[in-house]
């Protein structure tokens, strides 16, 4: 009786738009026209925890990819959307043009804040370039169903050029979002990797939350008021 009941439950909350049919963590890709997805908990993914999506080493149309993890966390109190590759190399003679997004939804809401970050290396990749995108959507809706489907609005972007020979990039952006119950999280990086170039430790991350996320320049603003409040104590002291 108590299966029939849930089974009831939620055939009414897919038919009310409650709970979308699709929420799961999955990442799709463009190299150079040749696309693909993997799914959680499908046989690409070679990590058996739910929330975890860890791809094989392989080489589509030309790019290497190795150590490929993209992670999925829902909370009442903190949720995160991350993505990372170890190296995405260009094996081949040309520039090839990638794209890779990653998306989820069903995070739990309500969430205020957002705080978003991005890194990586470049190596003998001069004129190589990326873009960093995060979005987000508080309609809920699946992302990375393709390398571009990216549902809701951008709430931070950057892009970073490879100037020199060992080059590297950082990005940190915060801000306000109004998201209920349940909402979507979805990260891009495109760009062109030039012949020869290789990408290392590429990552971004995606992070909502009901309070504030002190930004590095706020957090260093607060820590010389403390010191300045010690050196003052001290001196009164003296």
């Amino acid at each position: 009786m108590r299966t029939i009941v849930l089974a009831a439950t939620s055939i009414f909350a897919l038919a009310l738009g409650m709970v979308p049919a699709n929420a799961v963590l999955q990442i799709s890709w463009d190299f150079g026209g040749t696309t693909g997805q993997c799914v959680d908990q499908t046989a690409c993914d070679l990590n058996l925890a739910v929330g975890t999506l860890q791809l094989a080493d392989q080489v589509i149309n030309g790019i290497e990819v190795n150590g490929s993890i993209q992670t999925s966390t829902k909370s009442a109190t903190l949720d995160i959307l991350n993505t990372s590759s170890l190296s995405v190399i260009n094996t081949t003679g040309s520039d090839i043009q990638v794209t890779v997004t990653v998306g989820d939804n069903n995070f739990i809401g309500p969430v205020t804040q957002f705080a978003t970050a991005g890194s990586g290396v470049w190596q003998n990749a001069v004129g190589s370039n990326i873009t960093l995108n995060w979005y987000n959507d508080p309609a809920n809706a699946q992302g990375a169903d393709t390398a571009g489907d990216t549902p809701g609005s951008l709430i931070d972007t950057f892009t970073s050029s490879a100037i020199f020979a060992a080059d590297s990039f950082s990005h940190n952006g915060s801000g306000a979002v109004s998201d209920g119950a349940l909402f979507s999280m979805t990260e891009q990086a495109t760009g062109t990797l030039t012949a020869g170039a290789t990408l290392l430790n590429r990552g971004q991350t995606e992070i909502k939350s009901s309070v504030a996320v002190p930004e590095p320049g706020s957090l260093a603003m607060l820590g010389s008021a403390l010191l300045g409040l010690g050196l003052l104590g001290r001196r009164r002291r003296g």
